[in-house]
């Protein structure tokens, strides 16, 4: 990247936030992470902590003289399509507005749930039109969006498929499992995904950034999906994630109707309790995809930029790590 700066980060609490945080302050950079007033997660040591919500007049102190601003603040859940929206599209503009005001340039980390299921026999790639399945692509989609109607914002969209690595809890049930031996595969053993760790999430969020703030027009105002260019069918996955725990699991097929019986279940326990399911409608019109293969060319022609962590060794290092913090 450039020369180090001031680089304001959102969701730095989270997965990818925490890695891309550490990396940036490894790098040299200042970095600013945006916390919910509310939030009492940490940070990385080193990283100065905002407590600000995602509003422009809130965030505008923390913004100023920053000269990357990356937005990764969102609900990966949630019981209803407004509820979405408002934290990752309304989240995501005013985020823009501050950085547009500041002069910094704004990566946007969406996903590749905004633009819909890729297969091995039809790969997703930026120029297909959105189609996503779930109101969490929705909404992650309508973040996309309204960039295009802020004046005078120098942006650029990222969307990662599945992100694995040290930190994550969504894969961790999978390393869990594989640990008892059984592992439950939803669906066919081969529908595929395109899969990438988090250290290159982080690298491609860098890598973008760095040419936005070059002006470099291949970036300005684009959307590249990223992640390993060797797709891996479920039935892979599965096979790498137990080899990474030194065990043989056997897959256990769940049947469809079960999945959607636990989805509905799921639905009336986020009415009770007002606080969404790990399983819900939302979550199985995800799974019951048929698959999320993306195409990574777009952002290797227009900066030279590739993953280069390979799954069996990214799935070790991750196992590894939930082993060491008494995860498993």
């Amino acid at each position: 990247m450039s020369a180090p700066g001031v680089a304001v980060v959102t969701g730095g609490t989270g997965f990818i936030g925490w890695a891309l945080c550490e990396a940036l302050r490894d790098a040299g950079w200042t970095v600013r992470a945006i916390v919910r007033p509310s939030s009492s997660n940490a940070l990385p040591e080193g990283i100065e902590r905002w407590d600000a919500p995602l509003e422009v007049a809130a965030m505008a102190p923390a913004f100023d003289g920053a000269q990357a601003v990356y937005h990764l603040a969102g609900l990966t859940r949630a019981r209803t399509l407004d509820e979405f929206l408002k934290v990752n599209a309304e989240g995501a503009r005013q985020a823009a507005m501050a950085s547009r005001d500041a002069g910094s340039f704004f990566v946007l980390v969406s996903s590749q749930a905004a633009a819909g299921p890729g297969t091995l026999a039809q790969v997703r790639t930026e120029e297909h039109a959105p189609a996503p399945v779930s109101d969490y692509g929705r909404s992650k989609l309508e973040g996309e969006r309204v960039l295009l109607d802020i004046e005078g914002l120098r942006y650029a969209v990222v969307r990662p498929p599945g992100v694995y690595g040290p930190r994550d809890k969504d894969f961790l049930a999978l390393f869990q499992a594989a640990r008892r031996g059984l592992m439950p595969r939803l669906g066919s053993a081969d529908k595929a995904y395109t899969m990438i760790h988090v250290d290159d999430v982080v690298g491609s969020l860098r890598a973008v950034a760095a040419a936005g703030l070059e002006n470099n027009p291949a970036v300005q105002g684009e959307a590249f999906f990223v992640g390993h260019p060797a797709p891996v069918t479920q039935g892979q996955l599965l096979t790498h994630v137990a080899a990474a725990m030194e065990r043989r699991a056997r897959q256990v097929p769940l049947p469809t109707v079960m999945l959607r019986l636990i989805a509905e279940l799921g639905e009336l326990q986020g009415v009770v309790t007002g606080r969404p399911a790990l399983l819900n409608r939302d979550r199985f019109r995800e799974l019951s995809a048929p698959g999320y293969v993306c195409s990574v060319d777009k952002i290797a022609a227009a900066i030279d930029w590739r993953a280069s962590v390979e799954i069996q060794a990214g799935l070790g290092d991750t196992a590894r790590w939930y082993g060491e913090i008494g995860w498993l």
